[in-house]
C-alpha cells in the first residue's frame, strides 16, 4: 500500500478559468519553461523549473589541461545547475494533490486545516475532482486522439543542498513542496500553450470558492469490513 496516498486532485485558479474547466473541460497546458518567466508570481514561478541536473560541487571535479597533464581546478562551492534549452520538455498541467500526510497533520493538530489555501495562493476558485481515475482516463483518451505522448505523476521534491543528479520536469526543489503537485506532461511541446479538451467534468467534480474549500471537506474514519 502507498505510504502517502493521494486522496484527491484539485485545480486552483481564477474563477473564470476554473469555471471553463468545470463546464467545458479545457486543460490549458503551458510549456514547462513558461514557469521560469513568472518572476512576479511567487506561487507559480520557479526560475529553476525544468533543470536538467543539479550537482553538488563537492561531488564534482573540474580539470583543466596544462601541457600533458590534467590539473584540478578548486574553489567551487554550492551547487552546479544545468539547463538544456534544446530539450523538448512538453506542456504541463499542474494540480494540487491532497495526500494522506495532509490528513494526518490535520487529524493530530499539526495543521489547522486540511488544505493551506492561503499558502498555496493559486487563485480564488477551485475544482475538486471526486473521481480522479475517471479524469485521467478522459485525459488519456483526449491525448491519444491528438497523437500526444503523455506522462503523469506526483512531483518529487529534493533538497537543493544534498541532491546530486538529474532533475527534469518531475523534480523540483523542496522549497516548493507545499504545492504537493501532480503534473501531467504532454509531448511534443506546443507554443505558446496547448489546450487539451476532455469535456465537461461536472459529473466528476465539485467547484467552489477557494475560501470555502476546507468547510466542504470532511475527514472520517471508515471501519474495515469483516
Amino acid at each position: 500500500m502507498e505510504r502517502d496516498p493521494v486522496l484527491a486532485l484539485m485545480k486552483f485558479g481564477a474563477e473564470e478559468h476554473i469555471t471553463e474547466l468545470f463546464l467545458h473541460g479545457r486543460l490549458y497546458m503551458q510549456p514547462v519553461q513558461f514557469f521560469r518567466t513568472l518572476e512576479e508570481d511567487p506561487a507559480r514561478g520557479d526560475r529553476h523549473e525544468g533543470l536538467a541536473r543539479c550537482w553538488q560541487a563537492d561531488r564534482a571535479r573540474l580539470d583543466v589541461r596544462q601541457g600533458e597533464e590534467w590539473v584540478n581546478v578548486g574553489g567551487i562551492v554550492g551547487q552546479i545547475l544545468f539547463s538544456d534549452e534544446r530539450a523538448e520538455d512538453g506542456n504541463a498541467y499542474c494540480m494540487f494533490a491532497l495526500r494522506g500526510s495532509h490528513a494526518d497533520a490535520f487529524a493530530d493538530g499539526r495543521s489547522a486545516q486540511p488544505v493551506d489555501v492561503d499558502k498555496l495562493a493559486f487563485g480564488d476558485s477551485v475544482v475538486v475532482f471526486t473521481d480522479g481515475g475517471e479524469l485521467m482516463r478522459r485525459v488519456r483518451v483526449a491525448a491519444e486522439e491528438e497523437g500526444l505522448e503523455l506522462a503523469y505523476r506526483l512531483v518529487e521534491y529534493v533538497d537543493r543542498e544534498t541532491h546530486h543528479g538529474t532533475m527534469g520536469p518531475f523534480r523540483k526543489f523542496s522549497t516548493f513542496s507545499h504545492q504537493s503537485e501532480f503534473r501531467i506532461l504532454a509531448r511534443p511541446e506546443s507554443e505558446p500553450v496547448r489546450i487539451l479538451n476532455v469535456g465537461s467534468v461536472e459529473d466528476i467534480a465539485m467547484m467552489c470558492p477557494s475560501g470555502e474549500l476546507n468547510r466542504r471537506l470532511r475527514l472520517r474514519q471508515v471501519e474495515e469490513s469483516a
